[in-house]
Order: C-alpha cells, then sequence, then structure tokens
C-alpha cells in the first residue's frame, strides 16, 4: 500500500514539474517573439534620412479635366490629355536639423527648379506639395515656389494610427488633413524593391475665400484633395504615390451681375525611377 502511495507521489512530482517546463518554455517562446520579431509590425519611425547628394528620379504622369457652368470658360479650358514629365529631387544640404532640397520639373521643353527645407524629424508632404508649382505653371501662375512644408513633428506613429492636422494654406484657407498610416509591404520599382509603408491623407471641409460681394468680387474654392502614398522605411524617401485632386471654384461678379463656377480636377501619379547615390 504504502509503495503505491510513492508512485503516485513520484506522478504527481512528475506531471508537476513537466508543467513547470511546459511553462518555461512557453514562457521563453514569448520573449523571444517580443525581443527577436520587428517591430515594425506596429511601430513606424518617421525619421528623414537623406544622403547629401543623392538624387531621386520619378515619372510622374499628370491629368487634368475641366468643367464650367460658362460655355466661354469652358472653351477655354478643354480636359487634356495625360501629360507625362520628370521630377528630380537632389539632396544638396543638411544643417543637421533640415535638408535643403532641389526639386526639378521637366516636361518637353519646360524646365523648372525651386528650393524646399524639410525636417529631419516629422512628417512632411514635401515630395508632392498641396500647391504644386508644376500645376500654377501650367494654370499660367508662378514658377518658383520656396516653402517648407511639414504637416506633423512627431518623430514615431503606430499601423492604423489616424490624425488631424490643419491644412497648410493661406490665411484664407480654413478646414483639416485627415492622415491614416497603414501597414508595411515589399513595393518593387524600377529603381529596386523597397520597404514602404503607407499613408493615405484627406482632406476636410476645406474651403479658401477671397474678396467680398461688397467690394464686387468674391472667390470661393472648395478643395477635395485624396493621396496615397507610399514611404520607404527607415529613409522616409516617397517611392509612390498618387493624387486626387479636384478643386470647385466660385466666382460671383456683383458689380456686373455674373457668376460662374468651374471645377478642375487632376490627378498626379508619380513612382520612384531611379535612385542615385553620392
Amino acid at each position: 500500500m504504502m509503495d503505491k502511495n510513492n508512485a503516485t507521489s513520484r506522478n504527481i512530482l512528475h506531471n508537476h514539474k513537466f508543467h513547470i517546463v511546459v511553462v518555461a518554455v512557453i514562457a521563453v517562446i514569448i520573449v523571444a517573439i517580443i525581443v527577436f520579431v520587428p517591430q515594425e509590425t506596429t511601430s513606424i519611425q518617421l525619421n528623414t534620412t537623406y544622403l547629401v547628394g543623392e538624387k531621386m528620379v520619378y515619372d510622374c504622369t499628370l491629368t487634368s479635366e475641366y468643367n464650367s457652368t460658362d460655355p466661354a470658360v469652358a472653351e477655354k479650358y478643354p480636359s487634356s490629355a495625360p501629360l507625362d514629365f520628370t521630377e528630380i529631387v537632389e539632396v544638396i544640404d543638411f544643417d543637421g536639423q533640415y535638408y535643403t532640397l532641389n526639386f526639378t520639373t521637366i516636361s518637353g521643353s519646360i524646365s523648372m527648379s525651386w528650393l524646399g527645407k524639410v525636417c529631419k524629424t516629422g512628417f512632411s508632404n514635401h515630395l508632392v506639395p498641396l500647391n504644386s508649382p508644376l500645376e500654377d505653371v501650367l494654370n499660367g501662375g508662378v514658377s518658383n515656389v520656396s516653402y517648407i512644408s511639414q504637416l506633423m513633428d512627431k518623430s514615431e506613429v503606430k499601423v492604423g494610427d489616424t490624425f488631424t492636422v490643419p491644412y497648410p494654406g493661406t490665411e484664407y484657407t480654413t478646414g483639416d488633413l485627415r492622415l491614416t498610416f497603414g501597414g508595411y509591404e515589399d513595393l518593387r520599382t524600377s529603381a529596386g524593391t523597397f520597404r514602404v509603408f503607407k499613408v493615405e491623407i484627406s482632406t476636410e471641409n476645406v474651403i479658401s475665400q477671397m474678396g467680398s460681394i461688397e467690394a464686387g468680387l468674391l472667390m470661393t474654392k472648395t478643395i477635395d484633395e485624396n493621396y496615397t502614398l507610399y514611404i520607404e522605411s527607415g529613409t522616409t524617401r516617397l517611392i509612390k504615390s498618387t493624387i486626387d485632386k479636384t478643386t470647385a471654384t466660385q466666382t460671383i461678379m456683383s458689380a456686373i451681375d455674373n457668376e460662374n463656377t468651374m471645377v478642375q480636377r487632376a490627378i498626379k501619379d508619380m513612382v520612384l525611377e531611379q535612385l542615385i547615390k553620392p
């Protein structure tokens, strides 16, 4: 009887030790997963890491269409065929906090350049500016624009995070931008294969208004923009993007009792074709 009790005790002790070993192994596995699995699955670093002298060459396509309630205006601005052009971004300086970038746009015989500064931390929209100099040129506007474009000063976000920030317009513009950070993927272009994260940006109630009825001229713009960006992890280089921008401009000239609404839609696609390192 005593031998039977001793055997039972040994079995219980053995099972107890076995359970302890199993729990210990599971704990080690969990720790290993936490330590060795890349944290990029949840965390996105927004620090920009360029090399002075590097060049990013992009293939771009811009498609525009116009509609107007005034037939004369509609005839003046017909919808255009897709326009293919090249954008080159060269890193020309770094002062420890800001990178100075030289942007060059080449479209047929038209070439223009402008400078921009981007902070090494935070999220900037410098490679797809909200007010594109190319669009200004195509619309008969200015040809040289300098700007600093920073939407967020955070150095780190998490996959799935959504933020609302003020739309970076003029004093006449109100509204917000909504940014959503997506997960990671490998993206292949002619420049190579890049580990990227996705950022989606959309406008919320963005309106720009200038003038007044009393002054004889009131111009109101309603801006609807949607961005899809693929940003390289570790450098924040733009690898690929699509921008869909619609602007409805209502012009009221009270002095001559005239009112017109013009709607312009522009879709811009760009993808990294070549990365030239110093």
